[in-house]
């Protein structure tokens, strides 16, 4: 038989135990968690999110959040995250937000991650991955041309030519891919492109290639642009354009001389690839190519359009660079903290962007690249900001 001594321990433990798993039953009440995240619509075309009119509002809802806790909303670019929007201080646990869908510059859908950190630690995390439904229209290359009339024959024949190109496709199918092939004299293809670290090409751009010495006796090389499906091999269109050696004229069959490029669409949808050869006020100058240490990356072009922008409004980033491993866009705000950095993003590429919110006078866009060596240049554009 159990003493009374022995009893009433055995009581103070029961007690014990109950009394902890009461509070524990109670704090468990209170841990913070991720209870909602979802959008407004089901799914979106390519063809509407390179058009710039695809929107979506993402709508979260977060319990038990603390002080010195915070909430993060990134869209998957290329291949990583950045931020889904430009934002100016903590983001709430519970709220929503309409934003543009950007082109996720990758064959993944639009893609959105919501993260609780307490410091550097996750807390809670959540994913929201929007389908890609194909259009209903014809898949088309709307523009393929080149921003010069011609190119050196000897540096074609050495090795290191470089043309730089624009392009703008309409109704473009999931799954597709652009690709750019020289075509060489007895109708065979060799492909024209340079590294780069993203494989995906953005529907609208502009871009370096590198042709090939088309053989004795040309005046010219021949590019072509495909529209290409990545899984079946089925091709939806292509374009060419062929620009001549310096100082020649191609002539093809019917004696009739060729165009050296494709005449530049003038319209809203296609302005943002437009190369700044011809340019107004309103658009500041292209970057030349930078003047870097030896063996340094090179920036060829780097425009940020238009050169003045209304409060929220959006501007187009263009940018070409060779032989870098990173390239990464600042924003850069006077007597203020600095906006967004787009980071790992691909050799070229074209992006409409909104203006930070706290931009009240200008923006400088501040482009870095840098290679394997850790060799490091950089170019700069500035944007008013006002009326």
């Amino acid at each position: 038989m159990r003493s009374r001594s022995g009893w009433v321990v055995i009581t103070l433990i029961i007690a014990l135990l109950t009394a902890f798993g009461a509070v524990s039953a109670q704090e468990s009440q209170y841990i913070p968690a991720i209870v909602d995240f979802s959008a407004d619509i089901d799914s979106v075309t390519l063809n509407a999110i390179d058009s710039g009119e695809a929107s979506i509002t993402l709508s979260w809802y977060i319990i038990n959040v603390v002080p010195g806790q915070r909430v993060t909303v990134d869209s998957w670019r290329a291949n990583g995250w950045i931020p889904a929007w430009p934002t100016e201080g903590d983001i709430p646990a519970i709220g929503s937000q309409t934003i543009t869908i950007a082109d996720t510059q990758s064959f993944a859908p639009p893609t959105y991650r919501l993260t609780l950190y307490s410091g550097q630690n996750i807390v809670d995390q959540r994913f929201l991955t929007i389908p890609l439904n194909e259009s209903t229209g014809t898949p088309a290359i709307a523009m393929f041309s080149a921003s010069q009339d011609s190119v050196a024959e000897a540096s074609v024949e050495r090795g290191n030519a470089r043309v730089v190109v624009n392009w703008s496709v309409t109704e473009r199918p999931v799954n597709s891919q652009l690709v750019f092939d020289q075509v060489m004299p007895d109708g065979s293809q060799v492909n024209a492109e340079l590294p780069r670290t993203v494989y995906y090409v953005p529907s609208n751009g502009v871009g370096a290639v590198a042709p090939v010495n088309p053989g004795a006796g040309q005046t010219g090389v021949q590019l072509r642009l495909t529209l290409v499906n990545v899984i079946s091999g089925e091709v939806y269109a292509t374009s060419d354009i062929v620009v001549p050696f310096t100082g020649t004229q191609v002539v093809p069959t019917g004696g009739t001389p060729a165009p050296t490029a494709v005449p530049l669409p003038t319209t809203e949808a296609t302005e943002a690839v437009t190369m700044p050869e011809t340019t107004s006020e309103a658009i500041p100058p292209a970057v030349e190519a930078t003047t870097a240490p030896v063996g340094g990356p090179i920036i060829q072009t780097f425009t940020v359009t238009p050169a003045a922008v209304p409060p929220g409004g959006s501007v187009t980033m263009t940018w070409n660079v060779l032989d870098a491993t990173s390239v990464q866009i600042s924003e850069v705000l006077p007597d203020s903290a600095s906006g967004l950095t787009y980071v790992q993003l691909p050799l070229s590429g074209s992006v409409s962007v909104p203006l930070p919110e706290a931009a009240t006078t200008s923006v400088t866009y501040r482009l870095v690249a840098r290679n394997a060596a850790g060799i490091e240049v950089s170019a700069e554009q500035l944007i008013t900001v006002g009326g």
